[in-house]
């Protein structure tokens, strides 16, 4: 036991002839398993990661219940879009209908009392916002239309969380809960679900709204109850013909990039620009082929 060979061999097996990074997921399906048609969510999803994208619409794998603060943040945002899309349309504005809904909505989620109590002033503030935001406008709430790109053979289907409409101007609104993207994402196709739900506008694709009505507004709301500021509101007016045609060339030219078979769905293309949640983080393996030298792994 003494003799000092033994441990020098078993050192020296235990040490690789060669670290590498591990290889980056990528996989080529045939052009028949791949989608046709996406949804807007999906679309940014294709963009931002599109591996996720080929686990979720190609292998169609469904994710597990998410950890219970991922939960808590997904159900406050439900619950906001279950208000709004319920009571906001009318007018005018069913206050005191809002605040008994919102005891009802939070009372089936069984949260904790501590959670529930801030929710429910949260609630209190949006929904005192909203009743002082008086309007003519003709409100649409949750409706779904379609942007077909001429040629390719291919269809996004888009629901909008709010469209108004005064006359032909139509504004179209994105809730966001969470963060919201700055316009340069927007325009760079990271975010882009309001540019599609303009193209569906411009395309007529919404049923609901009038063949003659013409985009004037794209707009996201913040939404997250602060007393101070319980709603933020993000306008653009302006360049929105440049917004909407760059995301069409953009995701044509990813419609016909993917028409190859060969062109894989590799794992975050533009890292920077991931979603804050993605369902197969720990399918794509990111800790194995990423470095901190190139950046390409957060």
């Amino acid at each position: 036991t003494d003799n000092p060979f033994w441990p020098s061999v078993a050192s020296v097996m235990d040490q690789p002839q060669q670290i590498r990074n591990g290889d980056r997921p990528r996989f080529a399906p045939p052009l028949s398993a791949r989608p046709r048609g996406l949804s807007v969510s999906d679309m940014a999803l294709w963009r931002q990661d599109p591996y996720a994208l080929y686990a979720k619409k190609i292998l169609r794998l469904k994710p597990l219940d998410p950890p219970e603060n991922e939960a808590a943040a997904r159900d406050w945002g439900n619950v906001v879009h279950q208000l709004l899309e319920e009571l906001s349309p009318q007018k005018p504005f069913p206050l005191e209908r809002w605040h008994q809904r919102s005891h009802e909505i939070i009372d089936s989620l069984a949260l904790p009392a501590a959670i529930s109590m801030q929710w429910l002033q949260r609630l209190r503030n949006i929904g005192t916002w909203f009743s002082g935001q008086s309007t003519d406008d003709i409100i649409h709430t949750e409706i779904t239309g379609y942007y077909k790109f001429e040629g390719q053979d291919f269809t996004v289907n888009g629901r909008a969380d709010r469209v108004t409409h005064h006359g032909n101007q139509v504004t179209v609104s994105d809730y966001k809960t969470g963060t919201v993207p700055s316009w340069s994402q927007v325009k760079g196709g990271y975010a882009p679900q309001l540019p599609f739900l303009g193209l569906i506008v411009e395309q007529h694709g919404f049923a609901e709204i009038p063949a003659g009505g013409q985009l004037e507004k794209l707009q996201f709301l913040e939404i997250k109850g602060k007393a101070e500021e319980p709603v933020k509101i993000y306008d653009k007016t302006d360049d929105i013909d440049t917004i909407l045609e760059r995301n069409h060339v953009l995701y044509s030219k990813m419609i016909e990039t993917f028409d190859n078979a060969a062109t894989p769905y590799i794992t975050r293309p533009h890292p920077k620009h991931v979603n804050r949640y993605n369902d197969y983080d720990h399918l794509e393996r990111v800790q194995e082929w990423s470095s901190s030298e190139d950046g390409d792994g957060t």
